[in-house]
């Protein structure tokens, strides 16, 4: 039927997609992904393996260029889409701005269009001051071969399998309302310790807020149909990203991020693959109509 590649999130590994890649093989898709660098079972650019780290944005958009180049284009496929979400779909969103030709359709699921920093600031503001002190930090890494540092450099900010709930029956985290699928994660973490990851980079949080911010500015590059879907509840990355996003694609003239603006799943976390059904189907269900509609408009 078609080809769907797969752009992960932060701190992810292929593993973590294991039904997400069943429902779209039973779909009739082939399926591509691959560990970006420095997570997953790819390399690490630091010595600290727990650490989220990478020296340039643009070295994941150049992977993801060879990875397609290598992989993706050895065989013949009536469609090629791309599938993102979170910082993939940053990536994605940079990828197709400056690879135009590459993929016919794409979904981009709660993409990394401006990270949420969770404090009381404005994300602009503090993307600011993190890419000033980070660019600073840089030099001395450059002088005197000093190590990079964790965004909250205080205390430990490896890996930690943070509990779906606490002792009093409390949410522990903002990822996903689904105990079973947040479970299964979790496990295959433990199981395969090798892709454990912690807490980005200063470096990696000021080239990300750099990178988002490109790709918000240039998304009227893109001529191909893209699909947002944006979480309601989602307190890791903004709304307000993916919106001006949305707006600026549409002004290419070209393309159209389904009607001018995200599709919005009411009351979902950030991950919307391993979300409940409640809130996992509609999401699913969108995606697929999308790609399907790309037969259709050939035709």
């Amino acid at each position: 039927k078609g080809a769907v590649v797969i752009s992960s999130g932060r701190t992810e590994s292929y593993i973590k997609y294991k039904e997400l890649i069943s429902d779209l093989g039973k779909q009739g898709y082939s399926v591509y992904i691959h560990d970006h660098r420095g997570q997953g079972f790819s390399g690490r650019m630091t010595e600290n393996l727990e650490m989220g780290h990478v020296w340039d944005f643009d070295d994941y958009i150049k992977d993801l260029k060879t990875f397609y180049t290598s992989n993706v284009t050895q065989k013949e496929h009536k469609k090629t889409f791309l599938l993102a979400h979170s910082m993939g779909g940053g990536i994605a969103a940079l990828y197709l701005e400056r690879y135009p030709n590459d993929f016919d359709a794409a979904v981009l699921s709660s993409p990394m269009l401006e990270p949420s920093t969770k404090i009381i600031y404005s994300d602009e503001i503090v993307c600011d001051l993190v890419g000033i002190t980070s660019r600073i930090r840089n030099f001395f890494i450059w002088a005197f071969g000093w190590e990079p540092r964790y965004i909250v450099s205080l205390k430990d900010e490896g890996y930690h399998n943070i509990p779906f709930q606490n002792e009093k029956g409390e949410k522990e985290h903002e990822l996903t309302h689904s105990q079973i699928r947040y479970k299964i994660f979790r496990d295959l973490y433990e199981a395969n310790p090798t892709v454990k990851l912690g807490k980005p980079t200063s470096h990696w949080v000021a080239y990300a807020c750099d990178a988002a911010k490109e790709a918000r500015n240039n998304a009227d590059k893109i001529v191909i149909p893209v699909l947002v879907l944006q979480a309601g509840l989602d307190t890791s990355v903004t709304a307000k990203g993916q919106n001006e996003f949305c707006k600026n694609l549409k002004a290419g003239g070209k393309n159209e991020c389904d009607g001018g603006r995200p599709y919005v799943i009411e009351g979902a976390f950030h991950e919307l693959f391993i979300e409940t059904d409640k809130y996992r189907r509609p999401a699913i269900t969108r995606i697929f109509d999308f790609f399907n509609r790309q037969y259709l408009e050939a035709e």
